[in-house]
């Protein structure tokens, strides 16, 4: 945000901050809105702003600013910047400041089109002085402890043309290396915040493989006991394989890699550069340096077949990636936003839907009913009874936590759509013995959640030979 009395930036994202009073004491506000689910945040910000200070001028910039500028600015938002921001950013605070009406390079509002800035800025250290602390932030969990994590970036934007990728309908294949001392006075400033990692959070950290060396190299030259992480694609991992010994040695702790599906035909669609065979290689590799590989999907797109989904489930148990891939991979659908490389692809014209402005997204539908049904369950019809029959007896090499967390996503969903009540069953914790492949939940646990979560009206059967028990929730204390 910019004060009206000067332009310095002042970081108004504490919650404590952030109230009505201290919105009607600014002039301009610019809102960061990199990714959708920024978006989806930011525009609550953008109306919580207009409602405070209806005089504000508010800017919004980022990759999903420049890609729903039409109705960002039919929606609150007086300018919109996209591509390298920053100079236009201070640009427009400047101008605002000085009361100025001349058209600013970069800044899109509703009367002046601007292309995304794309030249190369002088990237300064970042200042972090007015951000909240990094103990606010996600951590790092290892050995039992949870860790404090930085975040810099080493490069903006992308040489590849993914056609899902929001990327490149801005940036158009270009990408942008920030000096390696930059980038190391800015871990620097993080390790001195108590980081002990950091995430290089370039779309691609290894689009540059040279740069990304000699950033690796310096950040363990200065912080030995510093580890980081980084994303890449997976013909970028298996191309520069060399460096992948050295990475380790340097401190990588794990890598993200947009492996998306195992299906050749969605992988062409999407245009990613690889195929179920090099993920394959990837996956031996990653395991023959060292370095973890937590690999990222899109479950769900016009092209996926319930054969392909059950083919990566399969995968990620045979591999032993249970724990590398987080649940909510499992039920990520395809993302169409406005400006999209898919949205005219042939491929995907017999799917597509009309633009929903407000989910900043393009309605598609699979030709395969289940697969909707299976991705969400908004289509799921409602039933007197639902019964969950071996549902959740194994745990296989899932976490106890992570399994408790599906149980709870599941029977929620399920109870969601059903009249009169649900049954379900799992293993007793009252056994002589637990098997570790098995999931044992014991009375208290489902209890307290069935109870908050669910309904007070259940009743336990544990009377049965088996060892294991089920649970029948009513929704009124009949079961009528």
């Amino acid at each position: 945000m910019f004060s009206s009395a000067d332009t310095t930036h002042h970081a108004v994202s504490a919650a404590s901050r952030f109230t009505s009073v201290a919105l009607r004491l600014v002039s301009n506000v610019a809102v960061s809105v990199p990714m959708h689910t920024a978006l989806r945040v930011g525009t609550a910000v953008i109306e919580r702003v207009r409602t405070a200070n209806p005089g504000c001028h508010v800017a919004a910039w980022g990759l999903y600013a420049q890609l729903n500028a039409d109705y960002l600015l039919a929606h609150g938002v007086d300018s919109i910047i996209g591509g390298e921001a920053e100079e236009a950013l201070v640009a427009l605070a400047e101008a605002l400041e000085a009361d100025a009406g001349a058209p600013i390079a970069g800044v899109r509002t509703a009367a002046r089109p601007a292309a995304p800035v794309l030249s190369r800025l002088g990237f300064p250290v970042p200042s972090r002085a007015a951000l909240p602390s990094l103990k606010q932030y996600a951590r790092l969990e290892r050995d039992g402890r949870h860790e404090l994590v930085g975040y810099v970036e080493a490069s903006r934007g992308c040489k590849h043309l993914c056609r899902h990728c929001p990327i490149p309908p801005v940036y158009g294949g270009r990408f942008f290396v920030v000096p390696p001392a930059v980038v190391l006075a800015d871990v620097r400033q993080c390790v001195e915040a108590g980081a002990t990692h950091v995430t290089l959070g370039d779309p691609d950290f290894l689009n540059g493989p040279r740069h990304a060396i000699a950033v690796a190299r310096a950040i363990h030259a200065e912080f030995p006991h510093v580890s980081f992480d980084f994303t890449a694609k997976v013909e970028h991992l298996l191309r520069h394989r060399v460096m992948l010994p050295e990475l380790r040695t340097l401190g990588c702790a794990f890598v993200v890699s947009a492996v998306e599906s195992l299906s050749d035909t969605v992988l062409l669609h999407l245009d990613k550069g690889h195929t179920r065979v090099d993920v394959a290689e990837l996956v031996r590799l990653m395991r023959e340096v060292g370095i973890p590989l937590r690999p990222t999907w899109v479950a769900f797109t016009p092209w996926t077949t319930l054969d392909d989904y059950r083919a990566m489930l399969e995968f990620v148990d045979a591999e032993d990636l249970v724990d590398s891939v987080d649940p909510i991979q499992y039920s990520l659908r395809l993302l169409v936003p406005p400006g999209s490389l898919l949205a005219d692809h042939p491929a995907m014209r017999p799917h597509l839907g009309p633009l929903v402005e407000h989910a900043f997204s393009y309605a598609w539908t699979h030709p395969d009913p289940r697969m909707d049904v299976l991705q969400s369950d908004e289509d799921l019809p409602e039933f007197d009874y639902v019964i969950m029959n071996g549902v959740f007896n194994f745990r296989g090499q899932m976490t106890e936590d992570s399994m408790l967390e599906y149980w709870q996503r599941l029977v929620s969903v399920m109870f969601n759509h059903c009249r009169r009540g649900l049954a379900f069953n799992v293993m007793s914790s009252l056994v002589d013995w637990q098997r570790d492949d098995l999931f044992h939940l014991s009375f208290d646990t489902m209890a307290s959640y069935v109870g908050r979560a669910l309904s007070r009206h259940f009743i336990i059967r544990h009377d049965y030979g088996a060892y294991e028990y089920t649970t029948y929730v009513y929704r009124s204390p009949s079961g009528q």
